[in-house]
C-alpha cells in the first residue's frame, strides 16, 4: 500500500503533552508495536513515524464526549495507530491506538491482517461521519 504524502509534516510534542498521553497509552502502543518496555522516547518517535509512513491521513472537526474539538489532522498508520495533530500539523494532540471504542484490543489489532484494519477504519470513519462525530471530513489520502 502507498505511503501518505508527508514527509515535510514534522509535528512536535508539547513535553507536558507527551507524557500525559504516554502514560494513558504508552502501554496500549508498546504492545501494539510488540515493544515492550517502550519508553516515552519511544512513545515520541512512534508518533512522529505515524504521521510520516500513515496509510490513511484526513482532516476533521470531531464531538468528544457532547464537546466540539476544532479541527485536526488525523493520521493513521499500517498498525491503525492514530496521530492527531492541529490542523496545520505542527503539535501534537493525542497519540493512541484506534480500538473502535473498545471493540477491538492492542493485541487483537496485532491479528488482525492490514487490510482488514483499513476497511474497518474506513467504515467506522463514515459511520461517525454520518452520526455528526466527525464533520466537515477531508479526505486527504488513502480513501479510494
Amino acid at each position: 500500500m502507498p505511503t501518505a504524502p508527508t514527509s515535510n509534516f514534522t509535528p512536535d510534542w508539547d513535553p507536558g503533552n507527551r507524557d500525559d498521553h504516554f502514560n494513558k497509552h504508552g502501554v496500549e502502543v508498546g504492545t501494539v508495536l510488540g515493544l515492550i518496555p517502550f519508553s516515552k522516547w519511544d512513545y515520541d518517535a512512534a508518533s512522529k513515524n505515524t504521521v510520516q509512513q500513515a496509510r490513511l491521513f484526513f482532516r476533521a472537526e470531531h464531538w468528544h464526549c457532547s464537546r466540539y474539538e476544532e479541527a485536526r489532522a488525523y493520521f493513521l498508520d499500517r498498525h491503525l495507530l492514530q496521530a492527531i495533530t492541529n490542523r496545520s500539523v505542527q503539535m501534537f494532540a493525542s497519540y493512541y491506538p484506534e480500538t473502535f471504542d473498545k471493540t477491538e484490543t492492542p493485541t487483537s489489532l496485532r491479528a488482525m491482517t492490514e487490510g482488514d484494519k483499513l476497511l474497518k477504519f474506513k467504515t467506522s470513519l463514515t459511520n461517525k461521519e454520518r452520526g455528526g462525530i466527525y464533520q466537515n471530513v477531508e479526505n486527504l489520502h488513502g480513501f479510494v
